[in-house]
């Protein structure tokens, strides 16, 4: 479909014919989301990079500072480093919230964009009810992945520690192993399967977790195989992106902190992370990569986002309801 078919209203899906599920669209929907898609982006990624900019100057020294804090404790006395942890969790957690915030203000404006053709506005991002909503849906989806993860897992190392103590070491090895990717898997089926529920409060202003089973039907291997797709390529090349931000941002203390890190010396680990986060603009320093690589997030969580928002566009078009499939 030529870039002159974009759909932009829910009056202009009468006359185009769709494929049921196209993997291109459905890890490109960002690019693929009306007038402008590619502007929406962009503005999105950017929104995100400030606003995490701005969160490392509000809150970063003070995280920084509980990481140091933790890590004295764990060198003093490596087993009895509890209350140094709890105290960087809750140090974190203003930063990690609000990171959190922000970013569901950037996916949900991409949601209003696709599922309610709301294409126009110049700042659509915002926090309200909608975000709300949507925060509580991931909230609940993430909690049955790590539930039904851990419980299962744990329920089979103990059953193959049952039989390992009549068949041997190298079997509970195998059969561990392979306990883990059974937990793991059953745990991204319930994800994936309830997952576009982060979508629909906005489509139906409500919560929505059990009613999004029905989305996925028919369609689960080939949105398994979209998200492991974005997310193994994402993460590598996050990962290259991250060593060469980090090298330009922090020189050559960054190199000295990598050979310091593989060294295994926990108190000469110590000294360097205290150079990195304590130093004279270490904070800018923080913020600074913080937003760059966020850029490059924001563009993959957009992508990543658009596999359910995707699915959810063809099950209203099942289903004969208005919406806007937005696909040129």
């Amino acid at each position: 479909m030529s870039a002159n078919n974009t759909i932009n209203s829910p009056s202009d899906l009468a006359q185009y014919d769709f494929a049921p599920y196209d993997f291109g669209r459905a890890i490109f929907l960002p690019f693929h989301s009306g007038s402008r898609s590619f502007v929406f982006v962009m503005k999105s990624a950017l929104f995100y990079a400030v606003g995490l900019f701005i969160l490392y100057m509000l809150f970063g020294e003070m995280m920084n500072a509980a990481n140091v804090t933790y890590q004295e404790k764990t060198v003093a006395d490596p087993l009895n480093a509890t209350r140094g942890r709890a105290l960087m969790i809750l140090k974190s957690l203003p930063l990690y919230l609000g990171m959190w915030m922000l970013w569901v203000s950037v996916e949900t404006a991409f949601h209003r964009r696709v599922l309610l053709g709301q294409t126009n506005n110049p700042f659509p991002w915002r926090f309200g009810g909608d975000e709300l909503r949507v925060m509580l849906c991931q909230l609940m989806v993430m909690l049955v992945f790590f539930v039904v993860f851990y419980v299962l897992f744990f329920v089979l190392v103990f059953a193959v520690g049952v039989l390992g103590s009549f068949l041997g070491p190298i079997f509970i090895g195998i059969m561990a192993f392979i306990g883990f990717f059974v937990a793991l898997f059953v745990a991204s089926f319930l994800t994936i399967r309830l997952a576009p529920a982060a979508a629909r409060p906005v489509l139906e202003q409500r919560l929505a977790i059990v009613e999004t089973w029905a989305v996925t039907k028919g369609r689960f291997w080939p949105r398994l195989g979209a998200y492991y797709l974005l997310w193994i390529v994402g993460m590598v090349i996050y990962f290259v992106l991250t060593i060469l931000v980090m090298g330009a941002v922090y020189g050559d203390a960054f190199m000295e902190y990598m050979k310091v890190s593989m060294s295994g010396d926990a108190a000469a680990n110590l000294e360097m992370t205290k150079e990195l986060y304590e130093g004279e603009g270490a904070n800018l320093r923080a913020g600074t990569l913080s937003a760059v690589l966020g850029i490059f997030l924001a563009v993959l969580g957009l992508c990543i986002t658009g596999i359910a928002t995707h699915l959810n566009v063809l099950y209203d078009r099942d289903q004969g309801m208005s919406g806007v499939d937005v696909f040129d």
